[in-house]
């Protein structure tokens, strides 16, 4: 099952209680996938300074991509295994600016689901989109 758009850039965030009963109906949620866009290139420096970035290398051409890993997210309470950050205009061929972050939340073998959601979602929030900024 996949869901877009809990949270609209053009409308007001759905309350917390829509989303929990939304993730009650699904029992065995294993994975969850989360992102936030941007409309300006993200500070990969900055981000170097927090977090341990890999940049993608293009397996055939070698070349050095737009695209950067955080494998190691550095804190334990989280279930944040892997976070990308890329050039999405540049992979849909879009005219405009626009790069994404995104992570996944491993579930898999977790008892309280919700509360690794929101720990996991609090610190992609608090801890990682805050040092994209220039």
């Amino acid at each position: 099952m996949v869901i877009f758009g809990l949270k609209q850039y053009h409308n007001t965030s759905q309350p917390k209680n829509i989303i929990c009963k939304i993730l009650n109906i699904m029992k065995d949620i294993s994975n969850i996938d989360i992102c936030k866009d941007l409309n300006y290139k993200p500070n990969i420096e900055n981000l170097k300074k927090y977090f341990k970035l890999k940049q993608y290398v293009e397996p055939n051409t070698k070349v050095l991509t737009d695209t950067y890993y955080i494998n190691d997210t550095k804190d334990i309470t989280t279930l944040l295994k892997k976070v990308v950050i890329y050039n999405k205009a540049q992979k849909n061929n879009l005219k405009n600016t626009l790069w994404r972050i995104e992570a996944n939340i491993s579930l898999s073998n977790i008892k309280d689901k919700e509360s690794a959601i929101w720990l996991s979602l609090n610190y992609f929030k608090d801890e990682i989109i805050k040092h994209i900024k220039v």
